[in-house]
Formats: C-alpha cells, structure tokens, sequence
C-alpha cells in the first residue's frame, strides 16, 4: 500500500509530501467528485428508482471512500482501521452538525442568500472537517 500511496502523491508534483494540508485539499476534491457521480451510478445502474436505499447506500460508499483517502494519503495513518472509522464518522457528525447550525444562522437569522450562506459552510465545513480529523480522527500517537 506504500508503494501505491508514494506513487499516486509523486504524480501530483505541485504538492508537497509533508503537507498535509494540500493534499488534504486535493483528495477533499477527489471525494466530492466521487460522491457526486456515486449516487446517479447507484441510483440508475444498481438501485434502480429506489431513491431511499440509493442514497443510503451512496452516503455509506462516500463516507468509506472519503474515509480510505484520508487514512491512507492525507493523514497516512498506519492505526486500527476500526477505531479510526468510527472516529472519523463522530468526526463527520459533528462536521455535519456544526454546518446546519451555522447555515441556519446565515440564511434564516442573517439573511444571506441560501448559495452564498452554502458556500460560506462549505469553506467552513472542510476547515472544521480538517482541523477535527487532524486532531481527534487519524491523531498520531506522538502528537
């Protein structure tokens, strides 16, 4: 799995192996395209108009892709998969969490516009997303 991670991360040039940041970034992207293709694939090809079981089987399939990308070439984690998967789904939560309130308070308090308020939570959700994951999710023994 080495071998593989090293040579995915050395044909990204422009980011640096010690940042854990950018690659956090870029993998961050990688996610969001897969989980915006997975639900139509499973919605159309393997869970034909099932809209309920398609996207809880999309969230899962999202949640443990997102999960493995992190693990493996963010956060290079080598820890008990288990422990580090339910972690990462509290982390998720909380995330998740943390989004619907501060949404709410821009678009029904402030009176943001409702894409302009989406935009802001995003940015702030993949911040929180990484500072949570970086500290609680894939934290090293040493840290």
């Amino acid at each position: 799995m080495k071998f593989l991670k090293n040579k995915i991360l050395s044909n990204f040039l422009f980011i640096q192996k010690n940042s854990k940041f950018q690659r956090f970034l870029l993998f961050g992207g990688i996610s969001s395209l897969f989980a915006s293709i997975s639900f139509p694939v499973i919605h159309y090809w393997i869970l034909p108009n099932n809209f309920n079981n398609s996207y809880i089987v999309a969230s899962i399939t999202n949640v443990t892709f997102s999960f493995a990308v992190q693990k493996y070439f963010v956060f290079c984690s080598d820890r008990s998969i288990i422990q580090e998967y339910i972690k990462f789904i509290t982390s998720s939560l909380i995330v998740i969490l943390i989004g619907y309130i501060i949404f709410y308070i821009l678009y029904r308090t402030i009176k943001i516009d409702i894409y302009v308020s989406n935009l802001i939570v995003i940015v702030i959700s993949a911040l929180a997303s990484y500072i949570i994951n970086n500290i609680y999710s894939f934290k090293k023994n040493n840290d």
